[in-house]
């Protein structure tokens, strides 16, 4: 099963990431930097997801984003995924994340990209670090990219 049959089992929402288009020229341009800035956006999501206050992140995030995390109940809203993030660090005061990787797919003629974040989680309660894979499913929005779903679970080498 590849990851994007994986995600799009998670939830019957019409989110499909559409496979990236071969582009030329201008657009190639463009491509390069969508990716980097949505690859920066993400990065600061994950990064300031204790600052709840962080108005970069939240004037990038859909009001009505779908979120899925192993850990943590589904949001459905900004402000259900602003709670349970702010749960989350309430439990486990110590968490944080530190990126291993970065990667993305962008689709610019259908506005959809998604970002791929490979994580290594550290802090947890139990005392122990893992791996984790996050992937911002953004859409592009009267001009505006958006995130519109957030999918995280375990990665490949659990718990150490």
């Amino acid at each position: 099963m590849s990851l994007q049959q994986l995600y799009a089992s998670f939830d019957k929402c019409p989110n499909t990431v559409h496979e990236p288009h071969s582009l030329t020229g201008k657009a190639d341009r463009d491509f390069g930097s969508t990716a980097k800035r949505l690859e920066h956006l993400s990065r600061i999501i994950q990064y300031n997801h204790k600052d709840l206050a962080h108005s970069t992140m939240w004037d990038s995030v859909s009001s009505n984003i779908r979120a899925w995390n192993d850990m943590l109940p589904v949001a459905c809203t900004r402000d259900e995924l602003a709670s349970n993030i702010e749960t989350n660090h309430m439990c486990q005061p110590d968490y944080h994340t530190e990126i291993i990787n970065v990667s993305s797919s962008i689709d610019e003629v259908h506005g959809r990209a998604t970002v791929f974040l490979h994580l290594m989680v550290l802090g947890l309660s139990c005392g122990h670090t893992r791996e984790a894979i996050a992937s911002f499913h953004w859409e592009r929005r009267q001009g505006q990219w958006l995130c519109i779903k957030l999918v995280a679970f375990r990665g490949p080498a659990g718990f150490s």
